[in-house]
């Protein structure tokens, strides 16, 4: 019985040490430096076209019957869009297709976003949905961080990062 339990022990402080790394226990080597990605990401920011996952854009048109709900996400592979009621109706159910993004329409959005300016605008411009106007919104995920901002069209004067970006999502949706 000791043997076996011996044995066992000695199997796995074997594996436990082969798991690491191999200067682990090695006190005299000098353990290399660590990188500060933050510090890398910075100095060599990624470009847009690697960066950007999806960009989401969308529409509501307030009461209204039938399909009032479009959303489009659009990544360098896919469009997907939905279109949907507000309300469950079973005269209407949920419409989802789905198209090839062409490079053209990807760089043509990519190239039109300026993400430092997109990212500082606030969430809701204007009272989107107020006064039974219709609410868009777009929303864009740049490096796993995600800004969605929230809409009136009639809003837009003031802010370039978005208003050219709204005008090529509606060409290519559209909506």
């Amino acid at each position: 019985m000791k043997h076996i339990l011996f044995f066992t022990l000695f199997i796995s402080a074997s594996l436990f040490s082969f798991s690491q790394k191999r200067d682990t226990f090695n006190l005299f080597q000098k353990q290399a430096k660590r990188k500060d990605v933050n510090k890398e990401l910075q100095s060599h920011p990624p470009s847009k076209l690697d960066s950007i996952y999806y960009i989401k854009y969308g529409t509501n048109a307030g009461r209204c019957v039938g399909y009032c709900f479009h959303e489009a996400t659009i990544d360098s592979n896919n469009i997907v869009i939905v279109k949907k009621t507000m309300r469950e109706d079973k005269n209407y159910p949920m419409k989802t297709d789905s198209t090839h993004t062409t490079s053209d329409q990807w760089n043509m959005l990519i190239n039109s976003i300026e993400i430092n300016s997109f990212f500082s605008i606030p969430e809701k411009i204007g009272e989107p949905g107020a006064t039974d106007r219709g609410i868009e919104w777009i929303e864009i995920n740049y490096t796993g961080k995600t800004h969605k901002v929230t809409f009136d069209s009639a809003e837009l004067e003031d802010y370039d990062g978005i208003k050219n970006l709204d005008k090529l999502l509606k060409s290519v949706t559209h909506f």
